[in-house]
């Protein structure tokens, strides 16, 4: 669990900013429980009687473990026989004020990225300012995953039944809801607190927690300190969750019956006899189409009979496999209309999984009170409109750290990722070195910033090859020349500083890397008995089974582009510059003073890599996040960042899919597999007047401490 660190956080101009996430270390109970949100209630394990032994493996993280608990599933009551507990028991409503708990004062929460915000835009959020950032409320996009719970502590002053209600926002779930399930002390009260909903609205909105009568529930609360929880979950829409990633899953499986013979762009002259070739083809669409329609008008009745985008997905989906059925000797024609719906209708396995929702305010009130939260009428929201209006006129969104200023730093990033730095700036850079900083969001090039003599101390995120460009013309500062340089170097790969080595100097600090993995069908290749490629000559071997077979592989190609080149680097582009160096080959001579692409080397690998699209005929351009869920494109080599996209968003290949090294090239007896690969550098303009200074300012933004606090923030900000 997590807590926000102490004191509240302002930057130079007075705007508030979200407090930074710390470990609470304290023990919590929890039930065993799928974290998918497939399920709403906790495992039940059956146990027979006598000795048993219970092993747990540590996966990613550490963690402390108390105890555990085995006793029988706790079954929940009705509201309707709690209430009639309570008049049996005599409780009658507590006196006094409403208890109000403002939603960003939680006292824990499940993960770091749950983090109290401001919302400037509306005066509803409490405290609320048309001039000024305030953190008012906790949630949104950050709090949206099944499992990510929010505990507040109140004080209750006077024992007795209480009404609960709540200020928020559920502006994402169109025409839906977003379900929460209430813990009072760790225990959730009766059933129906499992499935609280939280109605779609443009707006904030007041809701009292009510049954489908809109009868208040009522909570006995005694005398003292209590805690109260709100855990996301699919709730009701986790039955049609889990149908939807079978359907899918059996949808893709079918497609890759259809595409190996077919292939991906079908002759639609050519009778390919699908119903014959394929056993059970006609069984499997009907039931497929079944339960599509089926899906559709569960979740038309969960939407109180609204066509959502969801519904309108399946019921494409269902009316291309309906046209397959109907025309079975033309259903070669709807092959690609099947690819499109299914790649859309799949996207909702993660969007389903989606229950965003900001909390401003919790009331707990008096069950006989007639106490409502004042929200702001349209007068209010028109004079904190037309003030917050009038604001932006003066306000300075250029720039997000001191007015009185050591340096000057450019940006080119999102405002989001200034504040998240400027606000690391002041809490520990400022204060441990005593250097001011002036962080400025522009998106102008250097080369224009130092032609008009206004150029920054030292730019970040400077594009692949903007460093050496700018280190020939003499505008960027060889950071060599400082004493602990080749200590700082240390931090970082072997050959990271390679981009930016001019001549004898380096001109830049990496500040992000990217590379390449390969990504294979598991199963796929399997099936078709065919091992993990190790080098390139597997790999094509591979290849040509697969193509065999009406599938493809994948290797990445960017256009070469002047833009694309000084942006990305070449090592980016494509595969060319790893081929070369696995080949033993360079860019350039020993001496650094011209090319070495025409040597027998670079012409060797520049022909084996050509060969690849010409010969063996692999694609310039594809899809391959959605071929590879498809399985038509079972094995290929993309970007390291692909592995989080499908562990979030591809759930029906789960286990299906695996990583490897990119193949490599045999030389020696051993097989290289160096990779080139992409990213950003930061450097030191050469005609700054703090060189000292901004060289402390390199060290201390790429410091291993600096580089977690700054991504786990960003993450708290804008979500994984």
């Amino acid at each position: 669990m997590y807590k926000d660190s102490e004191g509240k956080r302002y930057d130079s101009y007075g705007n508030q900013y979200s407090p930074e996430q710390e470990e609470a270390g304290e023990f919590i109970t929890k039930a065993f429980c799928d974290i998918t949100g497939a399920e709403n209630t906790p495992y039940a394990f059956y146990i027979s009687a006598g000795s048993h032994s219970i092993a747990l493996t540590c996966g990613d993280e550490p963690f402390a473990l108390e105890k555990i608990v085995i006793a029988a599933p706790d079954a929940l009551s009705p509201y309707a026989e709690v209430e009639k507990s309570y008049k049996e028991k005599g409780f009658i409503s507590a006196e006094g004020e409403p208890i109000i708990v403002e939603g960003e004062d939680a006292a824990l929460k499940s993960t770091r990225a749950i983090v109290p915000k401001a919302d400037s835009t509306s005066p509803v959020p409490s405290p609320s300012d048309p001039k000024k950032q305030i953190i008012n409320y906790i949630g949104s996009s950050n709090w949206k995953s099944p499992e990510e719970e929010i505990i507040w502590k109140i004080s209750v002053k006077e024992t007795g039944l209480y009404r609960l209600g709540a200020v928020f926002k559920q502006d994402q779930t169109v025409n839906g809801y977003s379900y929460r399930k209430l813990k009072i002390d760790g225990v959730v009260p009766f059933y129906e607190a499992l499935n609280l909903k939280f109605y779609y609205g443009t707006g904030w909105q007041y809701y009292e927690f009510a049954d489908d009568g809109k009868e208040p529930y009522l909570f006995y609360l005694e005398k003292g300190e209590h805690t109260v929880s709100l855990t996301a979950t699919l709730s009701e829409t986790a039955e049609f969750y889990n149908e939807l990633r079978e359907i899918t899953s059996a949808l893709s499986d079918l497609y890759l019956e259809i595409a190996m013979i077919t292939g991906e762009n079908p002759d639609k002259n050519r009778d390919y006899d699908l119903f014959k070739q394929i056993d059970g083809f006609n069984d499997t669409l009907s039931a497929n189409y079944g339960r599509l329609t089926k899906l559709a008008n569960g979740m038309k009745k969960l939407s109180d009979g609204e066509e959502t985008s969801f519904i309108s997905a399946v019921n494409n989906m269902a009316r291309v496999i309906k046209s397959m059925i109907d025309n079975p000797y033309t259903a070669q024609n709807y092959v690609t209309d099947y690819y499109n719906n299914y790649t859309t209708l799949s996207a909702w396995l993660y969007d389903m999984k989606s229950m965003p929702l900001s909390i401003d305010r919790l009331y707990f009130y008096p069950s006989d009170s007639s106490y409502k939260p004042h929200m702001p009428g349209f007068f209010k929201k028109l004079a904190f409109g037309f003030e917050r209006f009038a604001t932006s006129f003066t306000a300075d969104y250029g720039n997000t750290g001191s007015a009185e200023k050591d340096l000057k730093i450019w940006v080119n990033w999102g405002r989001d990722q200034a504040m998240v730095l400027n606000s690391l700036i002041e809490e520990s850079f400022t204060p441990d070195t005593g250097i001011k900083v002036e962080l400025e969001l522009t998106d102008a090039t250097l080369v224009k910033g130092i032609l008009s003599g206004n150029a920054p101390d030292l730019s970040l995120h400077l594009p692949r090859t903007e460093p050496v460009n700018l280190a020939m013309r003499g505008a960027l500062y060889d950071l060599t020349e400082f004493e602990d340089y080749t200590e700082i170097i240390k931090r970082f790969g072997e050959s990271a500083d390679v981009p930016y080595r001019y001549g004898n100097g380096t001109y830049a600090l990496p500040d992000t890397q990217s590379f390449y993995i390969m990504f294979y069908r598991s199963d796929i290749l399997e099936k078709l008995e065919i091992p993990v490629p190790e080098t390139w000559e597997q790999f094509l071997a591979a290849t040509a089974v697969l193509q065999r077979n009406n599938m493809q592989s994948w290797i990445p190609y960017t256009q070469i582009t002047a833009s694309s080149t000084v942006n990305t680097g070449v090592g980016g582009l494509n595969l060319f510059a790893s081929i070369l160096q696995q080949h033993g080959g360079s860019f350039y001579n020993d001496s650094k003073t011209a090319t070495a692409l025409e040597t027998p080397t670079a012409l060797s690998a520049f022909t084996f890599w050509t060969d690849m699209y010409t010969k063996y005929k692999l694609p310039t351009t594809a899809s391959f996040y959605n071929r590879l869920r498809l399985g038509t494109m079972p094995l290929g080599i993309e970007v390291y960042t692909l592995y989080t996209t499908l562990k979030e968003a591809a759930p029906e290949i789960d286990g299906r899919w695996g990583i490897a090294l990119v193949p490599g090239t045999r030389l020696n007896g051993t097989v290289n597999h160096t990779v080139s690969g992409a990213g950003t550098g930061c450097g030191i303009i050469s005609s700054s007047k703090h060189k000292q200074e901004a060289w402390e300012f390199l060290k201390w933004w790429t410091s291993a401490d600096t580089q977690l606090r700054y991504n786990n923030n960003v993450e708290s900000i804008l979500g994984a």
